[in-house]
């Protein structure tokens, strides 16, 4: 019977707050007659609706009229994510940051992390400009997937350290290029073997290498270009610069035995 009358005030709290919310419309909802449950339902059906603005008054006037009520803690969160939503990033990440110092048990933790990483990865630059929010992004959705690898935002996180990673390798090919261009093959070197050793994990690790060794020779050293080309084939025996390196290395052996 408890169970029984318990479903039912359920039910009957969810008509009341669909009514609350069908009957508000454009006017203003009076949020002083209202619980705390029943004001943070009413800001998530306006969340549910993609209504921002009318979303976040509500979750902000629960913080303010029950501080002290356990559904302050999801408004918080709501709040965060709305701006976020909103494409305040900068707002976005400072209420999600503070989020996680007063609640760093909290289950919604990876949530908050998750979209914290969002909101870096949604401002990132092209990759001949400054990386520091690439590098953010990374830095949160590699917290994301290590110490929240069974949470369902650790699956959706991975997709997108991933592609955090290869814009990153992106850029230190395109720095090595340059110096490689320019002729200053020892600052080209430093990209390349850094490519090769940092993101070894991206598809762009073997051409590093590859070109670690072109620059090694171009400096009059061609044992190491031989050990970096025998490192890279053994790494990736098929990646897209194998044949390349395995041709230069060839070279390299007879003139060597010459």
């Amino acid at each position: 019977m408890v169970r029984g009358r318990r479903g039912n005030r359920s039910a009957v709290l969810a008509l009341a707050v669909a009514w609350i919310v069908l009957a508000a419309g454009c006017a203003t909802v009076d949020y002083r007659t209202l619980s705390a449950p029943e004001i943070f339902d009413v800001g998530q059906k306006y969340y549910d609706g993609s209504k921002w603005d009318r979303a976040k008054e509500a979750f902000e006037k629960l913080k303010e009229l029950y501080p002290f009520s356990v559904k302050v803690t999801p408004a918080e969160l709501r709040i965060a994510e709305i701006l976020y939503r909103k494409h305040q990033y900068a707002e976005a990440i400072t209420t999600l940051d503070e989020f996680i110092t007063r609640h760093p048990t909290n289950d919604e933790v990876p949530r908050a992390v998750f979209y914290l990483g969002m909101a870096n990865y949604n401002q990132m630059l092209t990759i001949d400009r400054d990386q520091n929010l690439t590098k953010e992004a990374e830095r949160h959705f590699q917290r994301l997937v290590t110490q929240y690898p069974s949470s369902a935002f650790a699956e959706q996180g991975k997709p997108k350290l991933a592609d955090v990673r290869l814009r990153l390798a992106k850029r230190e090919r395109y720095v090595g290029r340059f110096y490689w261009k320019q002729g200053e093959y020892y600052a080209a070197l430093g990209r390349f073997l850094g490519l090769g050793a940092d993101y070894a994990d991206t598809p762009l690790a073997d051409e590093g290498l590859y070109y670690a060794a072109r620059c090694h020779l171009k400096l009059h050293d061609p044992g190491a270009a031989a050990k970096v080309l025998a490192d890279a084939l053994q790494r990736y025996p098929n990646g897209a610069f194998a044949a390349q390196a395995k041709s230069l290395l060839a070279g390299l052996r007879v003139s060597k035995a010459e």
